[in-house]
């Protein structure tokens, strides 16, 4: 090999190189721009697709799951112990996505797809839930009536609570409090 073809080896060598940092630039590049695109329901959906474990972070609770079901407004967590939660995504103060997959991995995207669904199937169903808030305890009860604003729930005692939808982090049935 003379010195003409070493010369232009190492030419090639580094355009190679330059090529391969900018291939690697262009694709962190695209990677956080899709990243900065997604929704948290968009993480939800993913964690549920992957099987992936995820702990709920709420005001006054902490949850630890499978996610098993996604709406517009509202997931259903599955506990390793099989309680069934229903949380309101945009009460989440923090999610954290483990790395371990589990056999299943299907997620409903049906019903409900709000949480005032959620309430008003309770309302038909005549089922008593516990009803987690921003602040305050868990408050057992049925609910009697939904509008767009709050919740009626008549708890143990008979009394009525007027609970506001924004201050409602989870809801889950009564039984497994």
């Amino acid at each position: 090999m003379n010195v003409h073809d070493e010369d232009a080896d190492r030419d090639l060598r580094r355009m190679r190189q330059a090529f391969r940092e900018e291939v690697e630039e262009a694709e962190a590049v695209a990677a956080e721009f899709l990243a900065s695109q997604r929704a948290l329901v968009d993480v939800v959906v993913d964690a549920g697709m992957e099987g992936t474990e995820v702990t709920v972070e709420l005001p006054q609770l902490q949850l630890v799951g499978a996610v098993t079901h996604v709406g517009e407004s509202v997931f259903t967590l599955l506990s390793p112990s099989g309680v069934t939660t229903l949380i309101v995504i945009d009460q989440i103060v923090g999610l954290r996505v483990g790395s371990r997959r589990s056999n299943s991995g299907r997620v409903e995207r049906s019903y409900p797809q709000s949480l005032v669904a959620a309430l008003r199937g309770a309302v038909a169903e005549r089922s008593r839930l516990a009803v987690e808030r921003t602040s305050g305890p868990t408050l057992i009860g049925d609910i009697d009536a939904v509008s767009v604003t709050h919740a009626q729930l008549r708890d143990k005692a008979g009394a009525v609570w007027h609970v506001p939808l924004r201050a409602i982090t989870a809801v889950r049935d009564s039984s497994t409090t």
